[in-house]
């Protein structure tokens, strides 16, 4: 997908989901955040810009990009849950979301890391 289609997709998607609302459930907060980095990664947009399109700071953009960024290396049920719809819609693969057991393994590092996989375990986030 071109950049500029991209940019339209995406101001598209804005209004449809109503993401320019100075609403701050997860709803809405966290498909901004995914659609900021959408952005950011794909369109190669400046802060300025993208905040712009929603309405909102630099320093707020940022702020999301910085959640994206955790909540996907987490892989986060909330975040994917909320962003799921918007994610089809772009159609843009997100590897870091995928759910691969061998490969989360073989990267903990931490103690803390070892509780959330066994959660996700539990969970049933692997099946």
């Amino acid at each position: 997908m071109e950049r500029r289609e991209l940019i339209e997709l995406v101001t598209r998607l804005i209004d449809k989901y109503d993401l320019k609302n100075k609403c701050r459930l997860q709803k809405y907060t966290y498909p901004r955040y995914y659609l900021f980095a959408v952005l950011k990664k794909n369109a190669y947009m400046p802060w300025v810009e993208i905040a712009r399109l929603f309405k909102r700071n630099h320093a707020s953009v940022i702020h999301g990009y910085n959640m994206h960024e955790i909540m996907t290396e987490t892989k986060d049920l909330g975040y994917k849950y909320f962003t799921a719809a918007i994610r089809d819609e772009i159609k843009i693969q997100d590897e870091e979301m995928e759910r691969d057991l061998s490969k989360d393994v073989l990267s903990l590092r931490t103690f803390n890391q070892l509780k959330q996989l066994q959660t996700k375990l539990k969970m049933g986030y692997y099946d």
